[in-house]
């Protein structure tokens, strides 16, 4: 049975930016609340840790939030491309700009926190690193799509009847197999390659 939440949780997809002792990742909100967010990382932060979660505008601006490490959902790496892996995040004290990109809508909110649309609150001057509520000096770059074209490998079990399609991105048919492969583990081989 599922545990209720303490409230509703809104579904967003918000580029963000964790910072957890001194190192910074890069996330994805997926869906927030007035008492935690649950951002898709590669952070993987002890329970009870505290971070800070970072979002930006285009235009430099942004707020921090402050955050503790509710829970954590690993995701096996035979399964990244079909289980989301990351971290459930009790927010303290958040700002303002929290609450008013609750209430935007699903496409103003991305826009505003990637920075093609206003910015989610009230525009702040950059304040010193590490000030709790406050935008840094400068917004991270964009993070960059992956090399090649989009391929689809079909891989069956080398010693069983399942099999299944992976959907890569590489240069080459060959590149692609390879990839597939790499991401499922050992057991696997391709039947086929075809472009997406």
């Amino acid at each position: 049975m599922k545990r209720a939440r303490g409230s509703e949780r809104i579904k967003r997809r918000i580029t963000c930016e964790l910072v957890s002792e001194g190192r910074r990742y890069r996330g994805i909100v997926l869906d927030l609340s007035e008492t935690g967010v649950f951002v898709q990382t590669e952070a993987t932060p002890a329970p009870g840790s505290r971070l800070r979660l970072s979002f930006h505008a285009g235009d430099g601006t942004g707020f921090d939030v402050e955050a503790s490490v509710a829970r954590r959902q690993v995701a096996p790496p035979q399964l990244a491309t079909v289980v989301r892996g990351g971290l459930g995040l009790r927010v303290h004290a958040p700002p303002p700009a929290y609450f008013e990109l609750m209430r935007m809508s699903g496409s103003a909110a991305a826009a505003a926190a990637s920075g093609a649309g206003g910015s989610p609150a009230a525009p702040r001057a950059p304040s010193p690193a590490g000030a709790p509520g406050r935008a840094p000096a400068a917004a991270p770059a964009a993070p960059e799509p992956p090399p090649g074209d989009p391929f689809r490998v079909r891989v069956k079990q080398s010693s069983g009847p399942r099999s299944r399609t992976v959907e890569v991105r590489a240069k080459s048919p060959d590149e692609a197999a390879r990839r597939a492969l790499a991401e499922l583990g050992s057991g696997w081989e391709v039947l086929r390659v075809e472009r997406g």
